[in-house]
């Protein structure tokens, strides 16, 4: 097994992040690092993201169906 690249303390402060369940940690759209955000404000963000008409819209029929038929 390879020699781990992070101290007991920072897998100490890894595993108290990861059972938080009132944050997300996310990989960031840029770049090689890791977000972590309050998950009330992510889910807040996301769906403002979403319902933003000009870059989504709701489809009318769910197209998974087809598109796998084509491949």
């Amino acid at each position: 097994m390879p020699k781990s690249n992070i101290s007991h303390k920072e897998k100490v402060a890894l595993s108290e992040l990861k059972s938080d369940d009132s944050i997300i940690i996310l990989p960031a759209d840029k770049g090689r690092s890791t977000v972590v955000m309050n998950k009330e404000q992510y889910i807040e963000k996301m769906s403002n993201l979403m319902m933003e008409d000009k870059t989504y819209r709701p489809l009318n029929r769910d197209p998974t169906t087809s598109l796998e038929n084509k491949i």
